[in-house]
C-alpha cells in the first residue's frame, strides 16, 4: 500500500486497497472478496476525499450493474481476465455513453456522447467497473489541475491548513491558493482518484505531460505510452498529433494490466493507432519496470506480471538513459531517484546505455508551436453552434 493510504485507511478497506490488480483478481476468484465489496470500498473512499474534487461524475448504478455481472462471471469460472471486477476511473475527456463528457468545461457541461471511446469500450469489455469520470484542466490545457469549470483538484498530500499556516509556508511554486498543493495536470482527477483509493487504476491523457505531471505530484505511477499504442478514438482532441491516452496505477504492474487490456490497433476508427504486437509489448515493458520498484509498489507476492522477464532479471536488456534529461533544474530528490533506478537496472543484470538526443532542447518550443496551432483548429468546434454552451440571452 502507498504511504498515503497506509496513513488514512485501515481495517478491511486498507487490506483490500493494499492489493495489486492481480492479487485483487486472485482474491475474487478465491472467494475472499467480491467486485461489489471492492466497489463499496472505492465509493466510501470517494466520499471521504470528496473535498479533493477528483470526480466530475460518479456512476454508482452503472458500476453496481457491472460489478454484479462480474461477480456472476467469476462464480461461473468465466472471468474475462485480471481487470474483471476491478474499480476504475476515466478522465472526463474520454467519451463514454451514459455519463457526461465535459472536458472540465462549461461548454460541454451537459454533453453526453453517443458512443464509447475505444479504450473505454476495451476496458469495460475486460470487465472493469467504472466508478466515475474524473476532473481535469479544461480541454486538457493546464499543468496544475486548477483550470476546471468544476473547480481545482487538490493534492491529497497537502497538509491541512490551520491558523498558523500561511500561503508563503506552502507556496513552493506548486500551490493553487490557500496553502493547498496542486495535483498536477491536466489528468489531475485520475491521479488523485488512484492515489486516494477511489479506484485501482485509471485512464488519463497526455499531450505535453498531462499524465506524467499529476502522477509525479501525487506519488502514483503514470505512463504516457508511445503515440499510437492506445487508440485516440473518442478522446476529445486538444493537439491531435501529440494527444496520447495514458494509464495510472499505484504500481507499474497495475498499469501493465490496464495497458494490456486497452492497447492495440484500432483499424476501424484510428489510422494513427499501432499494431502493438512485437518483441516486447507495452504491458511487458511496464511489468519489467515493476520488478525494480520499491516494495510498497511491487510487493514480493505480486509475481512478475505479464512479459518475458522474471522478477529482477534484466539480463540481455539494454536501457537507454537520455543525457539531455539530466538538466540543471532537476531537483536533487528527482536526480537521486533517477540514479537509484539506473543502479537497480544494472544490479538486475541490465545494460545501461547513455543516449544522446540533442533535439530534446528544442522540444518545448516545438511543442508550443504545434500544440497551440492544433488546439486553435480543434477547439473551433466549441462555438455554441456545433458543440458547446449557448447563452439564452
Amino acid at each position: 500500500m502507498s504511504s498515503l493510504l497506509a496513513r488514512h485507511v485501515g481495517g478491511r478497506a486498507g487490506l483490500l486497497l493494499a492489493l495489486s490488480v492481480t492479487d485483487a483478481a486472485a482474491w475474487m476468484r478465491a472467494g475472499k472478496t467480491t467486485p461489489l465489496e471492492l466497489l463499496d470500498v472505492c465509493l466510501d473512499r470517494a466520499k471521504e476525499v470528496e473535498h479533493l474534487n477528483a470526480f466530475v461524475t460518479f456512476t454508482p448504478e452503472l458500476a453496481r450493474d457491472q460489478a454484479r455481472a462480474s461477480l456472476k462471471r467469476i462464480r461461473t469460472g468465466t472471468a474475462l481476465g485480471a481487470l474483471d471486477g476491478i474499480p476504475v476511473a476515466i478522465k472526463d475527456n474520454l467519451a463514454m455513453r451514459g455519463a457526461p463528457t465535459t472536458c472540465g468545461s462549461r461548454m460541454l457541461r451537459d454533453y453526453e456522447s453517443p458512443f464509447d471511446a475505444t479504450v473505454v469500450s476495451r476496458m469495460v469489455g475486460a470487465g472493469a467497473v467504472v466508478v466515475g469520470k474524473t476532473n481535469m484542466d479544461e480541454f486538457g490545457m493546464g499543468s496544475f489541475g486548477a483550470n476546471s469549470h468544476f473547480g481545482a483538484v487538490l493534492n491529497p498530500h497537502s497538509v491541512p491548513r490551520d491558523a498558523s499556516t500561511t500561503d508563503a509556508d506552502a507556496d513552493d511554486g506548486t500551490a493553487v491558493g490557500g496553502g493547498v498543493l496542486a495535483s498536477g495536470g491536466s489528468s489531475s482527477g485520475s491521479a488523485v482518484a488512484v492515489a486516494t483509493g477511489c479506484c485501482w487504476v485509471a485512464l488519463g491523457s497526455d499531450t505535453g505531460g498531462s499524465v506524467r505531471l499529476p502522477a509525479a505530484y501525487c506519488g502514483v505511477v503514470g505512463v504516457k505510452p508511445t503515440y499510437g499504442r492506445l487508440s485516440r478514438h473518442g478522446l476529445v482532441a486538444f493537439a491531435s498529433s501529440l494527444d496520447t491516452v495514458g494509464v495510472f496505477g499505484r504500481r507499474a504492474l497495475d498499469c501493465a494490466m490496464l495497458a494490456a487490456a486497452v492497447s492495440g490497433e484500432d483499424q476501424s476508427h484510428d489510422s494513427t493507432s499501432l499494431d502493438t504486437a512485437g518483441p516486447i509489448a507495452l504491458s511487458a515493458r511496464l511489468a519489467m519496470l515493476g520488478t525494480l520498484l520499491p516494495s510498497q509498489l511491487a510487493p514480493a507476492h505480486a509475481g512478475p506480471g505479464p512479459g518475458r522477464v522474471a522478477r529482477g532479471d534484466f539480463s540481455g536488456v539494454s536501457v537507454g538513459v537520455p543525457e539531455e534529461f539530466n538538466v540543471a533544474e532537476l531537483s536533487e530528490g528527482a536526480r537521486a531517484a533517477w540514479q537509484r533506478a539506473v543502479d537497480a537496472v544494472e544490479a538486475a543484470g541490465g545494460r545501461v546505455v547513455p543516449v544522446r538526443a540533442p533535439t530534446i532542447r528544442s522540444a518545448l518550443s516545438t511543442y508550443y508551436v504545434i500544440a497551440t496551432a492544433e488546439a486553435a483548429s480543434n477547439l473551433a468546434r466549441f462555438d455554441g453552434v456545433t458543440f458547446g454552451h449557448r447563452s439564452s440571452s
